[in-house]
C-alpha cells in the first residue's frame, strides 16, 4: 500500500522588529479564536517565532492577518527555520575570532528553591518550664513531650546571570560565556573588577566585528535595565537566535 504523504508543516516569523507584543495579539486573536489577553503572554515569549509547526492553511491566514495590521510577516515551511549549533562552553576567547555570524546575549534571574530537612527542638522558654515541671514533680523532662521533631522547609535564591553566545566561523560554531564561569583576562587592560561590566565590555569588543546583534546584546550595550529586555531562561534566548539565524539565511 502507498503510504500518505505528509503534509508539509509550517512556521510564521516576524520580518522586522520583534514589535509590540500587544500589537501582535490584536491582529492575530481573531484567527486564532481567543481573546486577545490570552495571547499577549505568548507573544511577549514569541521571539520572532510567532508560531512554529503548524499546518499551511492557519500559517497563511496567520501571515495575512499580521501583514493586514502593518506587521511584516512571512509563512514559510517549518524545515527552513535555521537549527542552532551545539553549545560549546568557553572559559577564554580570543578577541579576534571571525567571522562573527551574530552575537546573541541576555540577562535574567534564575531563581531556585530547595527543600531541606532539618531536626527542631523546643525553644528555651518551653525547655525552662519542663525543666522546671520535672524538678517539681521529679518526672523525667521527656515525659513532658516536646522533644526534636523534623521538619522541611523550603529555602529560595536568585542570581542575576549574563550569557552570551557567539556564532562564529562558517559553518557556524556556538560558543557560549557564562559571565560567572568566565575569564575576563581577555580583555587585558579594559578588564574590570566586576562580572556585569565586563561581560559588557565583552560585547564591546566583538560588537563591530559582528554581522549581527540580537535584542540582548544591543540593550546591555545601551545600558538598559535588564527587567525591561523580557528574557527569562536560555529558551528565549535561544529561539530569538533560531530568528535571526532564519532572517539572515532568507536574505537573497
Amino acid at each position: 500500500m502507498l503510504r500518505a504523504v505528509e503534509a508539509l508543516r509550517y512556521c510564521v516569523l516576524l520580518k522586522g522588529a520583534l514589535g509590540d507584543p500587544a500589537a501582535l495579539a490584536r491582529a492575530l486573536a481573531p484567527v486564532r479564536g481567543c481573546p486577545e489577553v490570552d495571547l499577549v503572554g505568548p507573544m511577549r515569549r514569541c521571539w520572532g517565532l510567532v508560531a512554529v509547526d503548524i499546518e499551511e492553511g492557519q500559517a497563511r491566514r496567520e501571515e495575512s492577518a499580521l501583514l493586514a495590521a502593518s506587521i511584516a510577516a512571512a509563512a514559510i515551511p517549518a524545515n527552513l527555520v535555521e537549527e542552532l549549533p551545539a553549545v560549546e562552553q568557553v572559559r577564554s576567547l580570543r578577541l579576534d575570532l571571525a567571522p562573527v555570524k551574530l552575537l546573541a546575549a541576555a540577562a535574567f534571574v534564575e531563581r531556585r528553591s530547595r527543600v531541606v530537612r532539618e531536626e527542631e527542638g523546643p525553644g528555651s522558654g518551653k525547655r525552662a518550664l519542663q525543666i522546671g515541671l520535672s524538678l517539681a514533680t521529679g518526672m523525667p523532662v521527656g515525659l513532658f513531650g516536646g522533644g526534636k521533631k523534623v521538619v522541611e522547609k523550603t529555602i529560595s535564591s536568585s542570581d542575576l546571570l549574563y550569557y552570551l553566545d557567539l556564532y562564529v566561523g562558517q559553518p557556524p560554531r556556538r560558543l557560549r560565556v557564562a559571565a560567572h564561569a568566565f575569564d575576563f583576562s581577555c580583555l587585558g587592560q579594559r578588564k574590570g573588577y566586576d562580572a556585569p561590566g565586563n561581560f559588557k565590555r565583552l560585547l564591546q569588543a566583538f560588537e563591530e566585528r559582528a554581522a549581527g546583534l540580537n535584542a540582548g546584546a544591543r540593550g546591555l550595550l545601551e545600558g538598559r535595565p535588564v527587567r525591561q529586555m523580557g528574557y527569562e531562561s536560555l529558551k528565549d534566548l535561544e529561539r530569538e537566535a533560531r530568528w535571526l539565524l532564519t532572517l539572515a539565511a532568507l536574505k537573497p
